[in-house]
C-alpha cells in the first residue's frame, strides 16, 4: 500500500471513535462501505457523514456546526499534534502532513432506516492491527447514495463500489428473481409470480409497468434492446 494511504487510514482509524457518542451523526459513503461492510476491497481516507435529525435548513446547519465542533475537540484530546481546521459542514484534520476530511452532507440528511452499530472488518483489523466499531447509515441509503454518487461525478472509486454491489446482488439472485426480472421488463403477465406481487403495488412499480407497456406497443425495437442488455447482465 502506498506509504501516504496508510497514514491516512491509520489516522481515520483513530478519529472514528470521536463519532461514537454523537448522536446526530452516521457514517456513509467509501469508508462505511470498504472498511465496515466489505471486507477492505479497496482504502477510503475520508469520513462521510450523514446528519440523523429532520429540521429545518438553518437549524440543520447550526447543530451540524455544534457537533463538528465536539468532534473537534475529542480528536483534539485523542490525536496528538493535530492540526484542525473548520470549513462549513466539514473539518480537516491534519497531522504530520497527513489529512483525514470529515464532512457532512448538507442535503441529504434524515435516514431512511435505522443506522446500526458495525464493527471494524476483519481485513482492516489485522492489517492496521486495531479495531472499533462504527454507526452506519442502513444497506439501503448507504448503497443508494453511493449510486447516486456515481451517476453524478462518474468517479472511479464510485464506479468501483458499485460494481461490487452489482457482482453481489447478481450473484445472490436466484434463477426465480432472475426470470421475473426479465418478465417484468417484457412487460409479461406477472400473475404467477406470487411471492413477488407484494412488490408490485407501490407507485413508482406501477408507473414503470405503465411506461413499459407503452413501449411495447409504440417501439418494441427499442423494448428488445433493453431486454437483451438485461439478459446479458442476469444470464
Amino acid at each position: 500500500m502506498n506509504r501516504m494511504y496508510r497514514q491516512q487510514i491509520e489516522l481515520l482509524l483513530r478519529i472514528i471513535p470521536t463519532l461514537e457518542d454523537v448522536e446526530s451523526f452516521a457514517i456513509h459513503g467509501g469508508t462505511a462501505i470498504n472498511l465496515y461492510i466489505l471486507d477492505l476491497p479497496r482504502y477510503s481516507v475520508d469520513v462521510d457523514l450523514t446528519y440523523i435529525p429532520i429540521k429545518p435548513r438553518e437549524d440543520s446547519f447550526t447543530d451540524i456546526h455544534k457537533n463538528l465542533a465536539i468532534i473537534k475537540e475529542k480528536v483534539k484530546t485523542i490525536v496528538p499534534d493535530i492540526t484542525i481546521i473548520g470549513k462549513p459542514n466539514k473539518i480537516y484534520c491534519t497531522r504530520r502532513g497527513v489529512m483525514v476530511k470529515i464532512e457532512v452532507s448538507g442535503t441529504k440528511r434524515g435516514l431512511i432506516d435505522p443506522a446500526t452499530i458495525r464493527p471494524l472488518c476483519d481485513a482492516a483489523q489485522n492489517e492496521f492491527e486495531t479495531t472499533n466499531k462504527a454507526k452506519i447509515v442502513s444497506l439501503s441509503q448507504l448503497y443508494g447514495g453511493k449510486i447516486a454518487a456515481a451517476l453524478d461525478r462518474q468517479h472511479p472509486r464510485d464506479l468501483f463500489d458499485v460494481k461490487l454491489m452489482f457482482d453481489f446482488i447478481n450473484s445472490n439472485l436466484s434463477l426465480q428473481d432472475k426470470e421475473f426480472l426479465i418478465a417484468f421488463e417484457s412487460g409479461e403477465e406477472l400473475s404467477r409470480y406470487n411471492e413477488y406481487q407484494e412488490y408490485l403495488r407501490f407507485p413508482s412499480v406501477q408507473w414503470k409497468m405503465q411506461n413499459i407497456s407503452k413501449l411495447k406497443r409504440i417501439n418494441p425495437a427499442k423494448l428488445r434492446k433493453s431486454i437483451e442488455k438485461l439478459e446479458d447482465f442476469l444470464l
